[in-house]
């Protein structure tokens, strides 16, 4: 079996049940290293892009894989990729599109509807040569797997051989359906086509044998045309009808290749304009998914503010607690200090500047603590404001219940402050009860003076100091 033959029939294999196939193809994953397959037997490794999962993908989609009719083979296409093959010689592997296909296409025939060909460079064994093609190592597209394993396809021509830089290469040309020039049947001539390329070895006719053949094929020729002359020249008008009706039929043909491929043209002009709609419809969805995320995003900060602002309005009404028992304590200490200080009694002159520095000093804290609630009552103003801002346009209804409360507060600030006026008129009332027990104690004080003419004026002021600073006294816990 020539092998040509041989890749033609490991081909078909793959085609007609591609799950049988992808067992040969999971063989070769055990002799990976890496991205290295080391196949055994060959002294040569071969270095890959993908490694062992570009072979097990090619198991999976195989097994997942549909059987298919198996390629036909086509004597024209084996011409051609015959040609290819000895045209390709001196041009290396991104130089192969620099032949051209289409002038050798012309010599043999006419591919009908699509075509396509696979090329691999290096492999001599006919199963490795179709498993790389099938891989298509470090192509994402895939491209000569559905070369080979496109359904539509169902001609193909074969050829293999030696190339310049290469110990082997295979061409493999593939289509639809193919018009041959030659009269003889494919499947005829299938070995006869193939012959040409039967090994790695012997892959290209050499020019002698070419001549020595072209020689002998003259001298029958010549002998057979003396014998048919008469005979050639009544075919000839016939010839000619016919060579004129298969040119129609070819130009028929052509045209309804034409067609087709305008068709399908059109339809891969529809499947993009398709896809490209669904392109924008999922960019369409991505943004919106986006812009979902972005406003949850924004409602998670949102309450996050929210909670810190509760949590530093707790913290201020904490600090404000602290500062107010802090004050307490403070005023507790500094009454506990003014009792220590009037048990004392220490000198009266240095008691009264001491006490004179304090009423200073409390009356720079007292309007030190009157404009930090005014400020505190602007902050609350504030915050009051904002609130209101945010009542109002949540529930307008709500307005007027704030409103009503405001004016409750406001009564029960005003019946506090009544209330604080008349603890004043009561502190005014028992300041004239000590004011008139003062002047009856002067007057006892005075009498006391007539029966005692030898007191000294010093202890006279003493007395009076002592009075003063009793009803100071008196009119602080008043106050407080």
């Amino acid at each position: 079996m020539s092998f040509c033959k041989q890749i033609f029939d490991e081909i078909n294999s793959a085609r007609k049940d591609p799950n049988q196939y992808a067992e040969k193809v999971l063989k070769y994953i055990e002799y990976f290293d890496g991205t290295t397959l080391k196949i055994p037997g060959k002294d040569a490794y071969i270095n890959t892009k993908e490694g062992a999962e570009a072979y097990k993908e090619l198991a999976d989609f195989l097994k997942s894989s549909q059987g298919m009719e198996p390629f036909e083979p086509s004597k024209g296409l084996f011409k051609i990729a015959n040609e290819f093959l000895n045209n390709s010689q001196n041009y290396e592997v991104d130089q192969m599109d620099k032949i051209d296909t289409t002038k050798i296409m012309e010599k043999y025939g006419n591919f009908i509807g699509e075509f396509d060909q696979a090329m691999e460079f290096g492999s001599d064994k006919p199963q490795e040569i179709v498993i790389n093609l099938l891989v298509s190592d470090g192509d994402n597209s895939r491209e000569y797997r559905n070369v080979l394993l496109n359904p539509k396809l169902k001609k193909v021509g074969i050829a293999s051989g030696k190339h310049s830089a290469f110990p082997n290469f295979t061409v493999i040309m593939a289509c639809i359906d193919f018009e041959n020039k030659v009269d003889s049947d494919d499947t005829e001539n299938f070995e006869e086509s193939t012959s040409e390329t039967t090994s790695s070895q012997t892959p290209l006719v050499t020019l002698s044998d070419m001549i020595s053949n072209n020689n002998e094929k003259e001298e029958e020729e010549r002998k057979r045309k003396e014998a048919e002359e008469e005979e050639r020249k009544r075919k000839e008008a016939e010839e000619e009808e016919r060579k004129r009706k298969e040119a129609e039929e070819e130009e028929r043909k052509r045209k309804e290749a034409e067609e087709e491929e305008r068709k399908r043209k059109e339809a891969e002009e529809e499947e993009r304009k398709r896809k490209e709609a669904e392109e924008e419809e999922r960019k369409r969805k991505e943004a919106e998914e986006e812009e979902r995320k972005r406003k949850e995003a924004e409602e998670e900060e949102r309450k996050r503010k929210e909670a810190e602002e509760e949590e530093r309005k707790r913290k201020e009404a904490e600090e404000e607690e602290r500062k107010r028992k802090e004050a307490e304590e403070e005023e507790r200490k500094r009454k506990e200090a003014e009792e220590e200080e009037k048990k004392r009694k220490e000198a009266e002159e240095e008691e009264r500047k001491r006490k004179e520095a304090e009423e200073e000093e409390r009356k720079r804290k007292e309007a030190e603590e009157e404009e930090r609630k005014r400020k505190e009552a602007e902050e609350e103003e504030r915050k009051r404001k904002e609130a209101e801002e945010e009542e109002r346009k949540r529930k307008e209804a709500e307005e007027e219940e704030r409103k009503r409360k405001e004016a409750e507060e406001e009564e029960r600030k005003r019946k506090e402050a009544e209330e604080e006026e008349r603890k004043r008129k009561e502190a005014e009332k028992d300041m004239k009860e000590k004011e008139n027990q003062i002047q009856n104690n002067s007057e006892n004080n005075a009498n006391k003076e007539e029966e005692k003419p030898k007191q000294t004026e010093n202890e006279r002021e003493y007395d009076i100091l002592n009075s003063i600073i009793l009803l100071y006294i008196i009119f602080l816990i008043l106050n407080l």
